[in-house]
């Protein structure tokens, strides 16, 4: 009898002594592993305790099939093989992880390492690896947080390999190189400009070859220097060409105008071997022709030739009435001698 009263005692004081690590109340925060469980205003909770940190198996028919842990170094979830973590509210699965890895929110069935299925809003940069972000439908939407504001970035796939780029006015893609320059390419309103660090329209477009738009405002084709707005160096093939003048050569019918004596003309050209406002050939093969310039200096004595042979239209003229004249005045004289019977 003292034998079993005496195992009796050691049984109950196993259990004391162990309930004192553990805290079971009726109502309140439960402990395992203490008696003092962490308290939270408003909460019913059981807080795990251990030197080495805490695990709460969870079971089905005894077999473990998750787990949730904490040490002081991580706390993380386990699932038993063969079976993934699913997160659910409201009564409905929201976020999925398979055993491969892959982590779907929205969906559970997620074919990446991150499936979402639904909008995304990231409110800082994305940095993607060597492979690039590649979209599996091939087309790509980038839009504003508001949703009165359209995508910022659409490629459309099926009219081929289109980017758009759109805005409530101007879009803008611009590039940095290595230093503090950013390059920019913007449209809008049936523009299209280039520019950069924020200055538009004073950047250069460089073809090898064919052609450069400098700084300057100046286009060359076929030259990498243009110092015009337009300089081609090669042949131009055109079906017309308009050039804009300031003013004509009409001065030339002016009244007043000096028309130069012939004599005069003769005498400046045995001298300088080109004619009177024109250019040597010397300075046209150094500097070139301008069109509009050499086109009025062309009419100009086009119109002075004019003038020449209107002034020597009236000398013949006038030389021709003075022949007749004389003529006359012969042919009478020859008939008077006729008549007196003097032969010529």
């Amino acid at each position: 009898m003292k034998t079993l009263l005496s195992f009796f005692a050691l049984c109950s004081a196993c259990l004391y002594v162990h309930a004192q690590s553990n805290i079971f109340p009726a109502s309140g925060d439960a402990g395992i592993g203490t008696t003092s469980p962490t308290y939270y205003p408003g909460f019913s909770n059981l807080t795990l305790n251990n030197s080495t940190g805490g695990v709460l198996d969870i079971k089905q028919s005894g077999t473990v099939r998750g787990q949730i842990w904490g040490t002081s170094i991580n706390v993380g979830m386990f699932a038993n093989t063969g079976v993934g973590l699913t997160f659910w509210t409201d009564g409905n699965e929201k976020m999925t992880m398979l055993t491969n890895g892959n982590l779907g929110i929205g969906t559970n069935i997620p074919s990446a390492k991150l499936d979402v299925a639904g909008n995304t809003r990231l409110g800082g940069a994305i940095s993607a690896g060597d492979s690039g972000i590649m979209p599996a439908s091939g087309s790509m939407s980038l839009g504003n947080s508001s949703v009165s504001y359209s995508p910022d970035i659409i490629n459309w796939p099926s009219s081929g390999s289109t980017l758009l780029l759109s805005g409530l006015d101007y879009s803008t893609l611009g590039f940095h190189d290595s230093g503090l320059r950013v390059d920019f390419i913007r449209a809008g309103a049936g523009k299209i400009q280039l520019g950069y660090d924020g200055g538009f329209g004073e950047a250069s477009i460089g073809m090898p070859g064919t052609g450069i738009w400098n700084h300057d405002g100046n286009v060359g084709i076929g030259t990498v220097s243009p110092d015009e707005k337009l300089t081609v160096a090669g042949k131009v093939h055109s079906r017309e060409v308009i050039v804009t003048i300031d003013a004509g050569a009409d001065f030339v019918f002016a009244d007043d105008y000096a028309l130069k004596p012939l004599a005069e003309v003769d005498k400046y050209v045995k001298a300088n071997k080109h004619l009177p406002e024109i250019a040597p050939a010397a300075e046209m093969e150094k500097s070139g022709l301008q069109l509009g310039e050499m086109n009025i200096k062309l009419l100009r004595k086009v119109e002075e030739l004019t003038l020449y042979l209107i002034q020597k239209d009236k000398e013949v003229t006038a030389l021709t009435e003075a022949l007749k004249e004389q003529k006359e005045r012969n042919d009478q004289q020859d008939r008077q001698l006729q008549k007196l019977g003097v032969k010529n």
